[in-house]
């Protein structure tokens, strides 16, 4: 009697341990979410990956408001870097109008998006998705307004306005997550 009991006991410890590791193994991070579904559909899923693996505050996060919120401040501190090598770019093409303004109003309105996104995340999440979507204006219209200039010819520059709508779009996705 005491060994079925015992076996019983075994065999209920383990079904609760089995049941717990699947569970936890099915369940994807919230990270890997965001990076799923339109961002795989537009075949952008391993850069999205790359991009918030890079963080483990990221990786980490328990919850949709805490990863917006860490995605948006490293959002931020990228954009500012990319606004700091416009700037230093025009020294390079001191004629170009378009330049300078990508280098200042362009990219304050992107920091700018993220900022305000940043601080209304939690309590106005479709809020905040209307700001980094404004934000995202910025690079685009920068991208036009060199290419009708046509006074500047580096890639690094449509390359880093690239990346910044596509921090946009998954700043986006990140905050869409909260109200899903």
């Amino acid at each position: 009697m005491i060994t079925s009991t015992c076996l019983s006991l075994l065999l209920i410890i383990s079904i609760i341990v089995i049941s717990h590791a699947i569970s936890s193994t099915s369940n994807p991070n919230l990270y890997e979410a965001i990076c799923a579904g339109g961002v795989a559909e537009k075949h952008q899923q391993e850069r999205c990956l790359k991009l918030l693996e890079s963080n483990s505050e990221i990786t980490s996060a328990k919850d949709y408001v805490t990863l917006s919120k860490v995605y948006l401040e490293m959002a931020i501190e990228k954009a500012t870097k990319g606004q700091d090598y416009l700037k230093s770019v025009t020294n390079k093409y001191p004629s170009s109008q378009a330049l300078k303004t990508c280098a200042a109003k362009n990219y304050d309105d992107l920091i700018y998006g993220f900022q305000l996104a940043t601080s209304v995340v939690a309590g106005d999440p479709d809020g905040a998705n209307e700001d980094v979507r404004n934000g995202s204006e910025g690079p685009r219209s920068c991208d036009r307004s060199l290419a009708n200039e046509n006074v500047v010819h580096d890639p690094s520059i449509s390359a880093l306005n690239d990346d910044m709508v596509f921090l946009c779009y998954i700043g986006s996705e990140a905050i869409d997550a909260i109200s899903h």
